[in-house]
């Protein structure tokens, strides 16, 4: 169960929505408790990976195509498109869009013709764009896992990459001064990565790592509190040779071990420092997939950075189940992604800031 080109996003009203890539396109849902039907085409002619990003103001998506990249927006009453690019880099493997204030950020990574591949910044302020800066050498974690960027607070975001060594570090970009911190080392192992789980809960991080070894599956543990890290260890180990997940809901850490169709869960009621033995949950459709999770909601009850979600169903087991409020009753706001994305003119003051803003990126 792998992280597919599934994003979901909970805006500051709490409206939650579902942004998916199937048959070349890009596409935008609201979801509800009612499961409306008013799925919009994004755009067409999409690669499959785009970046997914929001602020107070509203919601940016960053899609690339044959035509170049283009960076839509969503003022949470109509959609906007500019294309950034005329070019789209081929080796592109994947890239993240971030906003703060005046200021701009494009993190990605690319291959290059030997195979190594590098992760990049670049970043535009007060319409200035800085050149691009090679953060390190990387390898993925998964094909579908170049690299994780996670929400830490309204200004800065966490990035996880994995060293050749096998080490997995993490260093802090800074929105708003475009700085980044020196790397840490998270996790260090030599087995090879099945699954990997991280939740970014302001300072501190969580982080699920399933490895296989010679003879059984080992799922390995180890968090951040207060910035001090603790030690990583075995919590569970067995035959399962699926996938992990991890989340926190009302102030327990659940991590989910799936295999198969079957799902089994460990808690822990002190942030990480002792889990229960590996409970079963029952089963799960095999149309289950990861979907990447990103809350500006400022919601304390739930944090993630993925949650697994039916894409036959569009529902959410597991996390539904431990947290039934996770799903919003229907929203009395504006009808969401109620416009497809066409490229016109709001004479609205916020959208003449933005089409400005992207006129200067455009160049």
């Amino acid at each position: 169960m792998q992280m597919q080109n599934i994003k979901l996003i909970r805006t500051k009203d709490n409206r939650l929505f579902l942004f998916y890539h199937s048959s070349g396109a890009v596409y935008c849902r609201q979801i509800d408790k009612c499961i409306s039907e008013n799925t919009v085409k994004i755009m067409d002619n999409a690669t499959p990976d785009f970046s997914l990003w929001a602020d107070q103001s509203g919601i940016y998506l960053l899609i690339g195509s044959s035509e170049g990249i283009h960076l839509c927006y969503y003022n949470f009453n109509r959609w906007l498109s500019r294309t950034m690019s005329k070019d789209f880099e081929p080796n592109c493997t994947k890239i993240s869009f971030f906003s703060f204030g005046e200021s701009v950020h494009l993190l990605y990574s690319v291959k290059a013709d030997d195979g190594s591949e590098g992760l990049y910044i670049r970043s535009m302020k007060k319409e200035n764009w800085s050149a691009p800066r090679k953060i390190t050498d990387i390898i993925p974690f998964r094909p579908s896992s170049v690299y994780f960027a996670r929400r830490q607070s309204p200004d800065k975001i966490k990035i996880y990459y994995r060293m050749s060594d096998k080490t997995i570090r993490f260093c802090t970009l800074n929105l708003e001064s475009g700085s980044i911190s020196e790397a840490e080392n998270l996790l260090t192992t030599s087995l090879p990565c099945m699954d990997i789980s991280i939740v970014t809960n302001g300072k501190d991080s969580h982080i699920l790592y399933l490895a296989q070894g010679m003879f059984s599956s080992q799922l390995i543990y180890k968090g951040i509190r207060g910035g001090v890290q603790s030690k990583a260890r075995i919590i569970w180990e067995g035959q399962l040779s699926g996938s992990c997940s991890l989340f926190l809901c009302t102030g327990k850490l659940y991590a989910l071990i799936y295999g198969g169709s079957k799902v089994y869960a460990l808690y822990s009621d002190n942030d990480g420092k002792t889990f229960s033995s590996a409970k079963n949950l029952g089963r799960i459709s095999a149309s289950c997939v990861k979907a990447e999770y990103l809350d500006i909601s400022e919601n304390a009850g739930f944090a993630a950075d993925e949650v697994i979600t039916d894409i036959s169903s569009i529902t959410f087991p597991v996390v539904s189940d431990i947290y039934p409020s996770f799903i919003p009753e229907k929203s009395k706001a504006a009808e969401s992604c109620s416009e497809p994305v066409q490229p016109r003119r709001d004479n609205s003051i916020r959208a003449a800031e933005y089409e400005d803003q992207i006129a200067a990126m455009s160049s």
